[in-house]
């Protein structure tokens, strides 16, 4: 049976939906892959290579003087991660110069290399100041503030949304597929809320509304919170101090001095969790008020709460009420579960499913 490698599938999903969502650029990289191939890997391959400078105590010196194999392989990767984060700035850029002019329908706005087309479904003739994309309302606000936002700091911007809107979401949606491939009894029980509360997939009269997918699918919530536990998508945090500070519990923090913490340690910890914090059980999640987030931190807390924890959840919420009642995945190669552990936790070697379809309960094939 063909099996494809779901991580890769969604990876190219998220960004897909993210660059949609916050840039309104339709790339289709889930279709046609290869056009972007360069930049997704850049991406994946800079996160392992900076992580790898954690555990080398004179990487300041080996980046200032591009020493190693390593510092020079970051640059390269940055050069072409800068390219195609410029592109989507310079288009930016123009939608504001064009904003009250109307746009035909092979206009087309080219940066550094062409990379990014203009929307391919934009209306014809509507003016671009009726679009909304999260760049274009940064510049914005910050032009009305009479803050002079430079390309690097747009650019810094643009990959912090990326690195979040794509790798977070992603890794997440496989740990919680790898999860459920594991327990059945869980995935059916799923499927059974999923077409109890918005109904069979084709059906004339389903509901897979936003608004039903993720206000009525507390079990699948439950589901997707327990993945996060065990699977948390960034394992540890690290910040700098900026200045000398004291934490609550007395604890003194010099400047300069670096904390980190571990959500993976937190959220496997016995004293929180039980004897079975390294079992899968999403009834800890039913029923009851989410825990605290500096208990459970997989979206940060306090004043460093994610702002795209809603979008995360909708998205990840919406791919699998669509995906599960219409196919069943199966662990193609006995996956052992182990992760490669960089900025973000992926699963290692990638997960590869077969995938074939489900009866729905008429009995036809979804």
């Amino acid at each position: 049976m063909e099996t494809i490698d779901i991580q890769e599938l969604f990876t190219r999903l998220t960004l897909d939906v993210f660059l949609n969502i916050a840039f309104g650029i339709d790339l289709q990289v889930i279709t046609n892959p290869e056009k972007y191939r360069a930049f997704t890997e850049a991406l994946d391959e800079i996160q392992s290579l900076c992580h790898e400078r954690f555990n080398d105590l004179f990487y300041h010196i080996k980046q200032r003087f591009n020493l190693t194999r390593r510092e020079k392989r970051i640059k390269e990767c940055a050069k072409i991660i800068d390219d195609f984060t410029y592109e989507i700035i310079d288009r930016a850029q123009q939608r504001r110069r064009d904003d009250n002019q109307p746009r035909g329908e092979n206009d087309k706005i080219s940066g550094n290399n062409g990379i990014v087309d203009e929307d391919q479904d934009v209306i014809k003739g509507k003016k671009s100041s009726q679009r909304f994309d999260l760049l274009s309302s940064y510049i914005h606000t910050a032009n009305k503030d009479d803050e002079n936002l430079s390309k690097k700091e747009l650019r810094d911007s643009i990959m912090t949304f990326i690195f979040a809107g794509r790798d977070n979401t992603a890794r997440a949606l496989t740990w919680v597929l790898y999860d459920l491939t594991k327990h059945p009894t869980v995935t059916n029980k799923v499927i059974e809320e999923i077409e109890s509360k918005c109904g069979v997939p084709g059906d004339a009269n389903s509901d897979f509304s936003f608004e039903t997918v993720v206000n009525n699918l507390p079990y699948l919530h439950a589901v997707i919170m327990e993945s996060q536990r065990l699977h948390p998508t960034v394992p540890e945090n690290f910040r700098m101090a900026v200045k000398d500070d004291t934490l609550p519990d007395g604890t003194k923090i010099l400047a300069k001095s670096c904390v980190m913490y571990s959500a993976y340690t937190m959220n496997h910890s016995e004293l929180y969790w039980g004897d079975d914090a390294d079992e899968f059980n999403p009834d800890r999640f039913m029923d009851r008020l989410e825990p605290s987030p500096y208990l459970f931190p997989i979206f940060n807390a306090g004043y460093r709460l994610c702002p795209g924890k809603p979008l995360a959840l909708t998205e990840i919420k919406v791919t699998l009420a669509r995906l599960l009642p219409s196919y069943e995945f199966v662990d193609a190669k006995n996956h052992t579960g182990k992760c490669r552990w960089t900025i973000t936790m992926a699963m290692d070697g990638g997960f590869h499913v077969a995938v074939r379809r489900r009866e729905n309960k008429a009995g036809s094939r979804t």
